[in-house]
């Protein structure tokens, strides 16, 4: 027979607490205040340390975007996107050459979305009557292939070169299990070549 006993975890929550409906004192207060006063702070803290904070930063930056926190991810585009409606929190910006590249689609009568999401994954730009995406790739932000060799370490995002690879193989991979073709933009590419706008907007429209 299957045991109805609760958790230690559950046993302490609502009204399975002692303390559910209750407040402390003033007095209480005072006390716990207190005994906490010093705890926790400066030195004892184990996140003064830089060493603790980068292996800390590390190991979530990797979580990330293996997809282990997607479900956190989520959790924090809700609260931005509540956060942006109610004017907490501005748009995170874009790059001067993410929004040319609008401007030129726009300009051919493409209809263009900007920071487009897929569950939890976003994207720079998508236009829905051709089903595509386009993600503009910075050289340094996303390890160009051509210039950084598998294990070169990104300093500003604390991840190997073929780790970022895979979370951007990632995000193009479930673009295209949502049904849409995935055009990437390399920056360098992009400045170098006079003619890439046009070459983008034949490739989107064929």
């Amino acid at each position: 027979m299957r045991s109805t006993k609760l958790c230690k975890y559950c046993n302490r929550k609502a009204e399975n607490n002692g303390f559910f409906g209750k407040k402390h004192t003033n007095s209480t207060r005072a006390q716990v205040s207190k005994s906490r006063t010093g705890k926790g702070m400066g030195e004892n803290n184990s996140m003064a340390k830089a060493e603790h904070r980068a292996k800390v930063s590390s190991q979530l930056k990797k979580k990330y975007a293996s997809g282990d926190l997607d479900f956190l991810r989520e959790i924090q585009r809700k609260t931005a996107t509540a956060n942006q409606a109610n004017g907490k929190l501005s748009t995170a910006p874009v790059s001067k050459e993410e929004r040319q590249l609008k401007t030129a689609l726009e300009a051919e009568g493409l209809v263009v979305e900007a920071q487009f999401r897929i569950g939890s994954l976003k994207y720079d730009l998508m236009i829905p009557d051709k089903k595509v995406i386009v993600e503009f790739h910075g050289d340094y932000w996303h390890c160009n292939p051509k210039q950084y060799a598998s294990d070169y370490v990104n300093k500003k995002k604390s991840m190997y070169a073929h780790e970022i690879w895979a979370h951007d193989a990632r995000k193009k991979s479930a673009a295209e299990s949502a049904g849409y073709r995935v055009i990437c933009v390399w920056d360098s590419e992009y400045k170098k070549n006079k003619n890439y706008i046009n070459e983008l907007i034949d490739a989107i429209k064929n």
